[in-house]
């Protein structure tokens, strides 16, 4: 590792690491954003940024460009060293320089999380994929413990459980409209909440199971918001403490959903066989527990890490194993934190996973389908699914037909605080660019450079 001086670096503002957009950069190691946007924000040139990071100036202007990628591990820690930029946001163990601020998540202490540890007898920790990979493969093997009555504290009976049940439907479904950027500390404060009545009610075994289930549900759900957030490092801690929640509480498929939800979100950045692997740990370690609609929604999340790990035999393979699976969907047993798939989102997962493997022409019908059936309050997913219609387009050739459909995900996505959301705009811009000598991708990049968001 490159030694650190205070000469050779350049430390990036506070109001800068918490951008969404320059905290996507930073989760996808898309460097040269994180470089475009520290030029704009904290008016650093090119060539100073080359100096401090020992690259030449030409070097640095070609990963801006696209033209070039950092695939170095010692170089993404020499940037991240080099511009201040925490360890947590580039996916790496936490840098020397840091403060030793003990285990934080989204900024500030986790009372949910202690409390939750307290609760089951663990310690919260910063854990890295490869310590996420042996939760999953123990919780495969190791029988859930018995849980024990906690005494003192307020007296909490099957009214308040359910109410806290009431509480987790309307967060979900919230989450149905607000991007995570605007969320995350609502569900955190949840979570927070939720386990405190753990630690500190008293209540019989039934209602114990019943709120560590409840916890366990909030746990998913803070991770996929602080995942859309871009706060991938915090994200991973909720799925992991939410295991350890749903193993106690003796729910194998509720595990298993925290699990495939951590494969999804490997796959997203960057660790696709990680999240192979995290895929195949939640189907197994589910066994025959599960209902056809979730049955179908873990196979679907397999499919996805399959396609991201270029693997099109096994992506097929999953894709067809999720349609059969929702052929044996039981609305009236289904859990309720899978009610959101349908036959549309299972078209739009096969819909990506073609783009992601080069077969456009096979995509773009699943995606039209969907798109048309959807619900167009839903921002968010709207311009998300636009967006790998669009890049479905330009892979086909079809160059116009990308950039209307880029112009639509322009629209829908105005006010949606989401880091998923800029991370795909930003991923259009740079498929659009190889393409910039025909006049419709010059339209669309005089509206990129309007918004002035997407670097």
């Amino acid at each position: 590792m490159h030694a650190v001086t205070a000469p050779r670096r350049v430390v990036v503002s506070a109001a800068l690491l918490a951008r969404p957009e320059f905290v996507s950069a930073c989760a996808t190691r898309d460097f040269g954003v994180v470089f475009a946007l520290v030029r704009k924000y904290e008016g650093v040139s090119q060539v100073r940024i080359a100096a401090v990071l020992d690259m030449t100036a030409s070097r640095v202007g070609e990963i801006v460009r696209g033209c070039r990628q950092v695939t170095s591990i010692e170089v993404v820690e020499r940037i991240g060293d080099r511009l201040g930029i925490p360890g947590e946001l580039l996916g790496l163990a936490p840098r020397e320089w840091e403060p030793d601020r003990g285990p934080q998540s989204v900024g500030t202490a986790d009372p949910g999380l202690d409390d939750l540890g307290a609760v089951l007898g663990y310690r919260d920790q910063n854990i890295a994929a490869d310590a996420a990979l042996r939760v999953a493969h123990a919780w495969l093997v190791t029988e859930p413990p018995q849980i024990t009555e906690l005494a003192g504290g307020r007296h909490v009976g099957s009214g308040l459980a359910r109410r806290v049940e009431a509480r987790i439907r309307h967060l979900r479904h919230l989450d149905d409209y607000i991007g995570g950027c605007d969320s995350f500390a609502i569900v955190t404060r949840e979570v927070a909440a939720t386990a405190a009545l753990l630690r500190e009610g008293c209540y019989r075994e039934p209602i114990a199971t019943g709120l560590l289930g409840s916890l366990a549900e909030l746990c998913q759900l803070a991770g996929w918001v602080l995942d859309d957030a871009g706060r991938h490092a915090a994200a991973t801690r909720y799925y992991l403490a939410g295991v350890h929640a749903a193993q106690t509480a003796g729910n194998r498929t509720l595990a298993a959903n925290l699990l495939s939800t951590l494969s999804y979100q490997r796959a997203n950045t960057g660790k696709p066989q990680d999240a192979v692997l995290l895929a195949r740990s939640a189907l197994q370690g589910m066994g025959r527990q599960g209902s056809g609609r979730v049955d179908a929604l873990f196979w679907d999340r397999a499919a996805w890490a399959h396609a991201r790990n270029g693997d099109l035999t096994e992506c097929e393979r999953a894709l067809a194993a999720a349609d059969e699976a929702y052929e044996r969907r039981d609305t009236e047993h289904e859990p309720p934190w899978v009610y959101w798939l349908d036959r549309g989102e299972l078209d739009v997962m096969a819909g990506r996973c073609l783009t992601e493997l080069g077969q456009p022409d096979r995509a773009q019908p699943l995606l039209r389908s969907a798109i048309s059936h959807y619900d167009i309050t839903r921002s968010r997913e709207v311009a998300l699914y636009r967006s790998w219609l669009a890049e479905a387009c330009a892979k086909a050739g079809e160059v116009e037909s990308a950039c209307a459909e880029t112009m639509r995900v322009l629209d829908a996505v105005e006010g949606v605080n989401s880091a998923r959301i800029d991370n795909r705009v930003a991923v259009l811009r740079q498929v659009l660019r190889r393409y910039a000598d025909q006049s419709a991708v010059g339209e669309v990049e005089e509206r990129f450079q309007l918004i002035g968001h997407f670097a």
